[in-house]
């Protein structure tokens, strides 16, 4: 791609943040943005005139068809210039994709939206005092930079042993452990949301179905789904950016871990939405059985879901199915959430850590999660018992972080800008690979320190975006997720 494709696109994706905060805001999508999209969409493919004239044969036949529908009152005018618009930029089989995707993101918000009307309405109280821990904003950053680590740095020791590191083994083990992140991200939502859960209860007498999902839904999907548009339109404009409709359909309906376990890692900036899978069908189980157990019941419970995700990686194993299955799998992930439910219902029973000790746990979690990523298989494979014995490890690791972080007031933990950078943890993950994207599609590094100096510009481009998604696309939603709380959370 050219140096004026890549700025095309950069432009594009920045309109499009843009476009959804106006939209939130004022529900009205100016003609000049739409006009600017469709430009940058012409100007992405002036390398192949014949691609242009596709496109634009395809969008005025979606324009057409979006006016007969405009017509009988069934979408709004502005989804009609922006759906043109985007069209503009995209071959005629994306244009179709870029349909399927709209049409099944409004199916998902319409049952979700019949569910919650299934739901017994709940009583509204004023709302106590926020539960926040700050240390636990600084771990998120910290997680979100393991998987970033793992996600930019190669984990071969011929890499660093050409930058003449010593220990060069270890360096890549140390790389490759980043990948245990995501279990740390599982660890501490189970924590803070059976916290949450349980604070609700004591205040208000019981935990409300209604009031949790609609808050999950105004958290997690705005940003979700603009990065799942994204992804749909940077696969057919980047030809190194493959997102086929299957994982499309497995994003949308929130499973896409599975279809990852299936067909394997797949190369896009959505790749790492397989997580966000594992924890809505986490939201969807737990609270509803925190809903119907007391305390005891709950316990019982999270120790059977860890005994279940030991069990279903031997089960894997002993079936001689892909790695991927333990890797992606729903059940063999319960490890470290059940570990963050049983520190959340032991929180207030655990001894007060002193320093020394904080420091030992958690080195000893770090140093778990490198031992631990020698016995790993990341990609579909056939696997041992070494897996299933390295994600038992890789999960008590980062329950040993979690729990040496709690009531830490460490500057590491809390210090204001690693605080702000962990506030802005979901959009930093979410938005990781686009930001990596970016830097290497204008820089184009070789190798070796040109690659490292590549990724680490990456970062601060990711640090960037994510900042830009907390201002003008989860912030609104924030706000709005508020009104809906019973126990307040993290201020804004």
């Amino acid at each position: 791609m050219s140096w004026i494709a890549s700025t095309a696109l950069f432009l594009e994706i920045l309109l499009l943040l843009y476009v959804a905060t106006i939209d939130i805001a004022t529900r009205l999508i100016r003609n000049e943005i739409c006009l600017a999209l469709a430009l940058l969409g012409i100007v992405s493919q002036l390398a192949s005139p014949m691609q242009v004239a596709q496109s634009l044969i395809a969008a005025t036949i979606l324009l057409l068809l979006l006016l007969v529908i405009y017509q009988w009152g069934r979408i709004g005018g502005g989804d009609v210039k922006l759906l043109v618009a985007l069209a503009i930029g995209l071959p005629p089989t994306g244009v179709i994709q870029l349909l399927t995707v709209t049409a099944l993101a409004g199916g998902v918000l319409a049952l979700a939206h019949l569910m919650m009307r299934q739901l017994p309405y709940p009583r509204l109280a004023p709302a106590g005092g926020r539960f926040y821990q700050p240390e636990l904003d600084g771990l998120r950053f910290y997680a979100f930079l393991g998987v970033f680590v793992y996600h930019t740095l190669p984990s071969q020791a011929l890499f660093y042993r050409r930058l003449h590191l010593p220990l060069p083994g270890l360096w890549g083990a140390a790389a490759k452990s980043g990948a245990s992140g995501v279990d740390l991200f599982f660890a501490l939502s189970a924590f803070l949301i059976t916290s949450l859960l349980l604070r609700e209860r004591q205040e208000m007498g019981n935990i409300s179905l209604r009031l949790f999902y609609l808050r999950r839904i105004l958290r997690i999907w705005p940003l979700y789904f603009a990065v799942l548009t994204l992804g749909v339109v940077l696969a057919h404009t980047i030809p190194d950016q493959r997102l086929p409709w299957y994982y499309v359909a497995g994003y949308l309906l929130f499973v896409g871990n599975w279809i990852s376990a299936v067909f394997g890692h797949t190369q896009s900036i959505c790749s790492p939405l397989w997580t966000v899978s594992i924890e809505e069908q986490f939201y969807l189980v737990w609270p509803a059985l925190m809903k119907i157990l007391e305390r005891r019941g709950m316990i019982i419970a999270a120790v059977l879901t860890f005994l279940l995700a030991t069990l279903s990686q031997a089960g894997i194993v002993l079936a001689g199915l892909s790695g991927g299955y333990i890797y992606y799998g729903s059940a063999s992930r319960c490890g470290s959430l059940a570990l963050g439910i049983l520190l959340a219902l032991f929180a207030d029973r655990l001894p007060r850590l002193t320093n020394n000790q904080r420091w030992m746990l958690v080195a000893i979690g770090l140093l778990g999660w490198i031992a631990a990523s020698a016995w790993l298989v990341e990609q579909p494979g056939p696997v041992t018992m070494r897996m299933v014995l390295g994600r038992m490890v890789v999960s008590v690791a980062s329950g040993s972080i979690l729990y040496g972080s709690l009531h830490s007031r460490n500057q590491l933990l809390q210090g204001r800008w690693v605080v702000q950078l962990g506030k802005r943890s979901y959009g930093l993950y979410m938005l990781h690979l686009t930001g990596i994207l970016i830097l290497q599609s204008v820089l184009r590094p070789a190798w070796g320190w040109q690659l490292l100096a590549t990724k680490a510009l990456g970062l601060a481009m990711t640090v960037i975006l994510a900042f830009a998604s907390y201002r003008w696309i989860e912030s609104p939603f924030l706000r709005l997720k508020d009104h809906f709380a019973t126990v307040l959370s993290r201020p804004i």
